[in-house]
Formats: C-alpha cells, structure tokens, sequence
C-alpha cells in the first residue's frame, strides 16, 4: 500500500507512485540512482496505464 499527501506535487506523487511500483526507494528515483534491475522495473512501471483513485477524506469529514 501507498500512502501519499495530496498537497504534493504532482511530480512527486508520480514518481512515489512508480517507485512503489518497482520496489526502489523514493531517493533512488529522485536521483537517478538505480541498479540495473530497477531501472528495467522504473521503465516497466511508468509505461503501464493504471487506474488510480484519490480522494482526500479529511475535507470531507472536516
């Protein structure tokens, strides 16, 4: 499970998004800090399409 804030930037969400995805840290994606295996896991992951919800329950609730 990925647990992110909706106040993040769009780019930051997506690359939180495509590093959970392919089992690398946050960190290594930001900079561009990948093994081998990784980096074929980053491209498969951001060249698939996904469904994604998201909601921010706290306003609602709020």
């Amino acid at each position: 499970m990925l647990v992110v804030g909706l106040e993040m930037p769009d780019l930051e969400m997506a690359s939180r998004l495509v590093a959970s995805g392919a089992a690398a840290h946050y960190g290594q994606i930001t900079k561009r800090d990948l093994d081998d295996r990784q980096s074929r896991q980053v491209r498969m992951v951001a060249g698939k399409e996904y469904r994604i919800f998201l909601s921010d329950l706290i306003k609602l609730l709020g």
